[in-house]
């Protein structure tokens, strides 16, 4: 799945910076977990061991129903605490304002098939450039990256990356992938376009009495030429 990174690096806004790296899941790992699904996604006691923020200001790791999660922040605005702080905190999945996204620093972990679309590319020959390596926002405060079971070393090494202000890009495996853009085709049988065609035909068909004798048989919507 091609995802599409939002443009938060708001160059003209004074804000201050407080000294806390947030590793958080993305939404779709967050529903997947709870729905006990499987896709790539580390679990919160996974991500334990890479915490480094103080449990009894920003909330504890407890075990409910099998599941590890954190508690809210005993403080609200917990992650002022660390603003004194001599070099970056790891809080992981801890709570932070929303609405003010460069408070703190982030990185959201996405199942392993993330990918994402190359800014400001244009389409040639039909294709289009996606890569699958870390996205690191421009002004170091945000990353989004795929995880693996095999690649948590790269989780590490994007929080040191980030922690020391995004200078040493090496480990970044510049990986791309060249994909065709097609063209939208209404020559679709799974086009809602079609399905609804076929919906339109089928209400003027009188299939008869379904209950107690056969019914007329409706045409196979998905049933189509070079399909």
């Amino acid at each position: 799945m091609v995802h599409h990174i939002p443009n938060v690096e708001a160059k003209t806004q004074s804000t201050t910076h407080y000294k806390i790296l947030i590793v958080k899941l993305s939404e779709s790992c967050e529903k997947n977990l709870k729905s006990k699904i499987s896709i790539g996604c580390p679990t919160i006691q996974e991500l334990i061991p890479l915490d480094t923020s103080n449990k009894n200001i920003s909330g504890k790791f407890v075990k409910q129903n099998d599941t590890w999660i954190r508690e809210k922040p005993q403080v609200k605005n917990h992650y002022m605490f660390y603003g004194d702080s001599n070099k970056l905190i790891v809080c992981v999945e801890c709570l932070y304002p929303s609405g003010s996204p460069d408070l703190v620093k982030e990185i959201i972990i996405e199942a392993n098939n993330f990918v994402w679309p190359q800014r400001d590319q244009i389409v040639s020959n039909g294709k289009i450039i996606i890569h699958h390596n870390p996205y690191v926002s421009e002004n170091c405060n945000t990353a989004t990256l795929g995880y693996n079971y095999t690649n948590y070393k790269l989780l590490v090494e994007t929080i040191n990356y980030i922690s020391e202000g995004c200078i040493d890009v090496s480990f970044i495996k510049d990986g791309m992938i060249t994909i065709k853009d097609t063209p939208f085709n209404f020559n679709n049988p799974y086009s809602s376009l079609n399905h609804y065609n076929w919906l339109s035909q089928a209400k003027k068909i009188n299939v008869g009495d379904c209950i107690t004798k056969k019914c007329v048989q409706l045409p196979d919507p998905y049933k189509k030429k070079n399909w």
